[in-house]
């Protein structure tokens, strides 16, 4: 569970990414064939929703994380 939300996190605030990068797979329907998630930054959060299974949810207190890259990636 952590490894995905940790990729919703990168996914959805990764600003240079290619718009057209999927996001990750949906933890709770593994078996469907179309289980990627779509997902989006609010002012807040970050939310995420299962297309396939419709599972959505939202990630508070995400800003200052290590995942967030909004502001780039990490120089490490």
């Amino acid at each position: 569970m952590a490894g995905f939300l940790t990729a919703v996190l990168t996914h959805a605030s990764d600003c240079d990414r290619p718009g057209d990068t999927p996001g990750p797979a949906c933890f709770r329907c593994r078996r469907r064939d179309d289980r990627r998630v779509d997902t989006g930054l609010t002012e807040e959060d970050v939310v995420w929703r299962c297309l396939a299974c419709g599972t959505e949810r939202q990630i508070s207190n995400w800003q200052g994380t290590r995942w967030n890259l909004s502001q780039g990636r990490p120089s490490n």
